[in-house]
């Protein structure tokens, strides 16, 4: 655990760096990598052809993720029958099942309130 979170600090530290280096390659790109707000303003000094890789890339990933969690809880759910792994593996696969679904809904609902706001 030790070294997990002493690996966690250090690749932090390192994408600090990363970001920093491309902020003062291009100086048009804003945030604080240690604000809670940094992806908001990257993606606001992103052009239009930078948000579109941004938006396609994170569909890819959520298609992935409808068709590798359903077998990560099918797994999960094979390896309690089988080796009574308990069920905290479950709920946590489940959870996160649940999670990815329920964002991607309130996502396009808010999407879609504020074209008819429009």
């Amino acid at each position: 655990l030790v070294v997990f979170m002493g690996m966690v600090v250090y690749f932090g530290m390192w994408q600090v760096r990363y970001v920093k280096l491309v902020q003062r390659i291009y100086p048009e790109k804003k945030g604080d990598p240690a604000s809670m707000k940094f992806q908001e303003q990257w993606l606001r000094s992103c052009d239009e052809a930078e948000k579109e890789i941004i938006y396609q890339s994170a569909y890819k990933v959520y298609a992935s993720l409808g068709k590798c969690i359903p077998v990560l809880l099918l797994i999960t759910m094979l390896g309690n029958l089988f080796f009574n792994t308990g069920m905290l593996a479950i709920l946590v696969v489940a959870f996160l099942w649940l999670f990815v679904t329920l964002t991607y809904i309130r996502s396009c609902i808010k999407m879609q309130r504020s074209k008819i706001e429009k």
